[in-house]
This record gives C-alpha cells, structure tokens and sequence, in this order.
C-alpha cells in the first residue's frame, strides 16, 4: 500500500461498491506481494521516496493470485530496515514499528519471523 492507516489498528480497505473490500470481483483492497524478492521483482520495493516496506497479515476476504494476494482487511506485523534512511522519514522505522505493536527486521530474516509468528507463507510454487 502506498498509504498509511491508523496506528496500532488493523486497516479496513474501503469499497464504493456494496461489498467487502477483498471480494471476488472487487478490486478495491490491500494489495501484498508473498515475499521480499516478488515485491522486489514486481518493481514496489521501498527505494526511496520516504516509503518503508514491511510484512502485514491479512484478513477478511482475500483473493490469491501466483504474486500476491489482495485483502479485505490488514495489520502491520513487521517493518523492513531496506529502503529509504531513517533521516528521510519523517519517523524512524522504528518508531513506526511501535506505533503499531510490530517488530524492525531484515528481509532476509522474512520466514523466520513469519514462523515465529505463526503467519502463513505463500509462494508461487504453491499454486
């Protein structure tokens, strides 16, 4: 997403249609790539330009496509330390990631934490 939601509070993707954002046929929603490198390759890895990447678990209605997926409903579960510097943000990631009860982690440290915290891990090998 390339928008921020209300701090600590799981994101509710808004729908002008009378549905549940994430609904088949809806392409209203939270959008998320399954992992790092597909986010990367996709061409929406934070950069730059004050953005920060990070790992969210998703809810509601959730439609899976061989990339990513797209949701009705979302939480911030971990902030990248990739992309752009702190002094660029206008909070540090980490101050963003207590904002929202999450943790700073490194991308390569992905799984791990997605093990850890009990999130499910998709990947196009599974479709």
């Amino acid at each position: 997403m390339k928008e921020p939601w209300t701090t600590g509070e799981e994101y509710h993707a808004r729908c002008a249609a009378d549905h549940e954002a994430g609904s088949a046929g809806c392409t209203c929603g939270v959008y998320a790539f399954y992992t790092p490198k597909l986010a990367q390759a996709g061409g929406y890895w934070a950069a730059g330009d004050r953005l920060v990447a990070g790992v969210i678990g998703a809810a509601g209605d959730i439609d899976l496509a061989s990339s990513g997926m797209r949701a009705g409903r979302a939480t911030v579960e971990a902030i990248f330390t990739a992309g752009a510097a702190d002094a660029l943000l206008p909070l540090t990631r980490q101050e963003i990631a207590d904002g929202y009860g999450a943790e700073v982690i490194d991308e390569d440290d992905y799984e791990e934490f997605c093990e850890r915290c009990g999130l499910i891990v998709f990947s196009p090998d599974d479709f």
